[in-house]
Order: structure tokens, then C-alpha cells, then sequence
């Protein structure tokens, strides 16, 4: 019976996870150049949880960039396990407890040619019914940056320019602020910023700032392989508190992998990269 019970589960997990995949697609009628794509993957691992994920970068008609991002997170493992079994099995006493339980499941990031966001898309699941959301969508123009949550909206109006920050287990966008410390080689690049947070009331702009550093170079190793890389300290404030991360960057600025330094210590590594273009 045991057997037949986890048996089961997996079968509804990998059904899950094809489910989640599909729901993190994007429109395929825009006229878009893939430039390059690949994997990253998150060590140490958290117990039932993905720890990959998937992305491609693309160019569009207008020479701005839009990168995707896709991955399966939830913020406890077990409505991931409660996602798994399927929505249409839950009873309704279960269905109505999760009513508001959401997993994240991609980012669709719109960029100038010289990284700097223009929108931002939070794409996610609901856990009771199995749906795609969009969790917050968010429009940075030059006076304001927008977003539309799922409860409720944010506006932040910008005093100077300002960048929209989201901190996230996705290196790449980190890799705008690293670039600004590698022009500036033994000094401190700052960068005005308006961070995004999500919480469970929907999304939060704060007015931030990014000092972004150059330690120095560091044999990566990335599993069978090493690599000569630049690393770079990264340290964003504001009102909720101070995120620290360092990046590390290929000679071609070729993001290798990125660590919060929080109590985890978990380091999100490039399993595979393919460029197609120049970027």
C-alpha cells in the first residue's frame, strides 16, 4: 500500500511539474531573435523543491532585450506536494484553506540593450485551482515605476533616476550592477534603485540603493570544471533592510554563478549555457 501511495505521488508530481511548465510559457507570436539560453541550478538543494531553472534571452525587433526565466517555487514544500496530487483531488475543506496559496513559476524581464529593466512579469500557479497568474506585473517609464498585484497595486514616483531592482534566486538579474563596478575597477559603483518585494499582500516598492564592489578574480569550480572569474559584492539598502550577494562574472561577463549572503549560504550555479548571438 506504501508503495502503490508514493508511487502514485510521484506520478502526480511529474504530471505537476509538465503542468507547471506549460502554464510558465509566453507568447510565440512576437518576432523575436533567441540570443541565448541555459540552466541554473541551486546547491545545496532544499528537500522537495526544484532547484533548476531554465532561461532564454531574446532580442527583439527593437533591438531591446527580454529575458525569461522558468522554475517551480513555493514558499513551504508541502503546497508544492498538495499542487502535485492536483487541484480536482482536493476536498473542499482542503481546496478552501489553500484558497490563497500561490507558487512562482517564471519571470519575464523586459531590458534596454544596456540591461536596465523596463518591465517586469511575475508569473505564478494557484494552489487550489491549478491556474496560471500573473502575480505582479510591473512599467518603469521616467518619472514612475507601476505595478499591478494580484490584492492590490503599487506606484513609487522617482525623484533621479532609478533603476527596478528585484531581489531574486536569478543571477542574471544581478548582472547590470556588477557591470557598472567593472568600469569602475578599485572603486565603489553606486546605483539608485527602486526595489521590488513581494509579500503575501501583494507588491512594494522601496526606495533602494546598490554599492556594488570588485573583490577580485577566483577559480570557480562549477561540478567537473573550473573557471577563471571576476567576483563582485553587491550590497542593496533600504527601509526593510540590507540584502548583500556576490556575482561572478567570465572574462566575457558571462554570469557563472550568484550567493546571498543569508543564513543558507546557497550558491545558484550555471549548468548550461548556449550562446546563440552577441549580447
Amino acid at each position: 500500500m506504501g508503495v502503490c501511495i508514493v508511487g502514485c505521488f510521484l506520478r502526480s508530481f511529474t504530471l505537476f511539474c509538465c503542468a507547471v511548465s506549460a502554464v510558465a510559457t509566453y507568447p510565440a507570436e512576437r518576432v523575436s531573435e533567441k540570443i541565448a539560453e541555459g540552466e541554473f541550478e541551486t546547491v545545496p538543494a532544499v528537500a522537495m523543491t526544484d532547484p533548476k531553472q531554465s532561461w532564454i534571452l531574446w532580442r527583439e525587433a527593437d533591438g531591446k532585450l527580454r529575458l525569461e526565466d522558468h522554475f517551480t517555487l513555493f514558499d513551504d514544500p508541502a503546497l508544492m506536494m498538495l499542487a502535485a496530487v492536483g487541484p480536482w483531488r482536493l476536498d473542499p475543506k482542503a481546496r478552501k484553506e489553500v484558497a490563497d496559496k500561490v507558487g512562482l513559476t517564471g519571470l519575464e524581464v523586459l531590458l534596454t540593450p544596456d540591461w536596465n529593466p523596463q518591465k517586469m512579469i511575475v508569473h505564478g500557479v494557484s494552489v487550489a485551482d491549478g491556474k496560471s497568474i500573473e502575480l505582479v506585473n510591473c512599467k518603469v517609464s521616467e518619472v514612475e515605476v507601476s505595478c499591478k498585484g494580484l490584492r492590490h497595486d503599487a506606484k513609487f514616483k522617482k525623484d533621479k533616476p532609478r533603476e527596478l531592482f528585484y531581489s531574486f534566486h536569478f543571477p542574471l538579474l544581478l548582472r547590470s550592477l556588477a557591470l557598472r563596478a567593472k568600469v569602475a575597477p578599485n572603486q565603489t559603483a553606486t546605483v539608485p534603485l527602486v526595489e521590488l518585494r513581494l509579500g503575501k499582500e501583494g507588491p512594494e516598492l522601496l526606495e533602494s540603493e546598490a554599492k556594488v564592489v570588485y573583490v577580485g578574480d577566483e577559480v570557480l569550480s562549477i561540478a567537473d570544471y573550473r573557471f577563471a572569474s571576476k567576483k563582485y559584492s553587491i550590497e542593496t539598502t533600504s527601509k526593510a533592510g540590507t540584502l548583500t550577494s556576490l556575482i561572478w562574472l567570465s572574462g566575457n561577463d558571462v554570469v557563472l554563478a550568484a550567493q546571498n549572503q543569508d543564513r543558507t549560504l546557497q550558491r545558484v550555479l550555471m549548468s548550461r549555457f548556449k550562446k546563440i548571438s552577441d549580447f
